[in-house]
């Protein structure tokens, strides 16, 4: 089947279905169909779902548009569900799982949703001791919240369903401790003993990132979740309207990359929701739990190397994926150090070369860039190295890095970069030479094997 042209003469909304498809599949239009799709190597439920979604899509397309998709996905009339086909499908729970948590479908019957990949973030600095926000469940968000200075909150996580239209409400309330609350020792009336603050720790602003997701299946979701967090040094995260449930979706936000989480399940195919936070950065401990309802206390960590002492004692080697042990082996080899005994702090190239402590820590950066890898990978690199959080470089900060001399000169001359990779050379798999040559319209990838 020959492949469809670039597609500059189909409709907007086609082009956004387009970006759903390759965003849940993983696939590139024009280059790879859906027997290229790594996700549904691994989850062939998967096909079902999509060729679905084409059935219901391309139903109410013109011929050109149809003939498009279908060459692209390398689909023929008989892949699809007709008709009775579809609505018997729409009977499965299995199905309808995949759909709503996704974000493929909305309440109350079983609907075709396009989304767009990233909702527009929306800022807010707050002066208020209390931050109180109010989610519509069929509405996707984004909100990073900072607020005034603080060394403790309490968080207030809920939600309800309105029975008639089945939308639920998501409610967040996040109490500032402030410092005037307890500036001094309170004497009690009744047993005359004062209260004292508990030790001091340096307020700080608190950044909280609310996601109200629709579905937090979606592929797209854990990137737009990944990215903010990391640039803008957010706190902690509240995924709200996760639509997932039981032990399939706890596995889910496990994945999702941060190190603590804490769940509201759906109930059917709506509400629900998630805290995920990092315990080196913050102390998040649930004080009570009910079905709609999560009460929290959050503490800043004042040492940031206290969360990295208390918290998460390395994994052995042999449990990490193979991209995380080659970093690891990398940095032993580079750094004289053995993990997980070893740090930073007793390389004795550190000391002669200090420079290669940044260097280390675009190479921890880069953990986040290989698919194999992920948040839990990069705090478990740091925990290793006792490397501070802000000592990751992001953005604008890892680019100025890139453009130094002697970083360039550590990293040419050490073997961690070619002209082909800036980086940290790894192997690639077959699947992301193709991904790569199909995206650039060319070949010759293979070279990338040889990093």
């Amino acid at each position: 089947m020959d492949r469809p042209n670039g597609g500059h003469d189909l409709s907007p909304s086609t082009h956004q279905f387009i970006r759903v498809l390759e965003s849940q599949m993983g696939i590139i239009f024009p280059y790879l169909s859906i027997e290229d799709s790594p996700k549904i190597r691994t989850n062939p439920m998967l096909r079902q779902v999509m060729q679905l979604n084409v059935a219901m899509y391309v139903n109410q397309c013109d011929a050109h548009t149809k003939d498009v998709i279908m060459r692209w996905l390398e689909l023929t009339p008989n892949d699809l569900p007709k008709g009775i086909e579809i609505t018997a499908m729409l009977q499965h729970d299995h199905i309808l799982y995949e759909l709503y948590s996704r974000g493929l479908a909305d309440y109350i019957n079983p609907q075709l949703s396009v989304r767009g990949m990233r909702p527009q973030l929306q800022l807010m600095y707050l002066e208020e001791d209390v931050v109180r926000l109010k989610l519509a469940g069929c509405e996707e968000k984004t909100i990073l919240v900072t607020t005034q200075p603080t060394a403790e909150a309490r968080l207030m996580l809920s939600f309800s369903i309105d029975v008639q239209s089945g939308i639920p409400t998501h409610n967040i309330d996040l109490a500032l401790h402030v410092e005037h609350e307890f500036p001094f020792a309170v004497g009690c009336s009744v047993c005359v003993q004062a209260h004292h603050e508990s030790p001091r720790v340096q307020p700080v602003p608190l950044t909280m990132f609310s996601y109200n997701a629709c579905g937090a299946a979606n592929p797209a979701v854990e990137d737009h979740l990944i990215h903010t967090v990391l640039d803008h040094d957010v706190h902690f995260a509240i995924v709200t309207e996760t639509r997932t449930f039981g032990e399939q979706g706890r596995e889910l936000r496990d994945s999702i990359g941060f190190l603590r989480g804490e769940s509201l399940d759906a109930e059917g195919y709506c509400g629900g929701s998630w805290i995920l936070w990092d315990p080196n950065i913050i102390n998040i401990e649930i004080l009570s739990k009910t079905r709609y309802e999560i009460f929290a206390m959050i503490k800043i960590i004042d040492d940031p190397m206290e969360g990295i002492r208390m918290y998460n004692p390395p994994p052995p080697k042999d449990r990490l994926p193979l991209p995380a042990k080659k970093i690891i082996e990398t940095l032993e080899s580079q750094l004289s150090i053995t993990y997980p005994t070893t740090t930073l702090d007793d390389s004795p190239e550190v000391r002669e070369i200090p420079i290669l402590r940044s260097i280390v820590g675009l190479i921890v950066a880069s953990a986040q860039q290989i698919p194999q890898l992920a948040r839990p990978i990069q705090a478990i690199l740091r925990n290793w190295l006792r490397l501070h959080y802000t000592e990751i470089p992001r953005g604008q900060a890892a680019a100025e890095l890139l453009e130094d001399r002697d970083v360039l000169k550590q990293l040419y001359s050490r073997g961690l970069a070619n002209k082909y990779r800036p980086i940290l050379c790894l192997q690639t798999t077959d699947q992301d030479i193709k991904i790569m040559e199909a995206r650039h319209g060319i070949v010759g990838f293979e070279r990338l094997k040889q990093g």
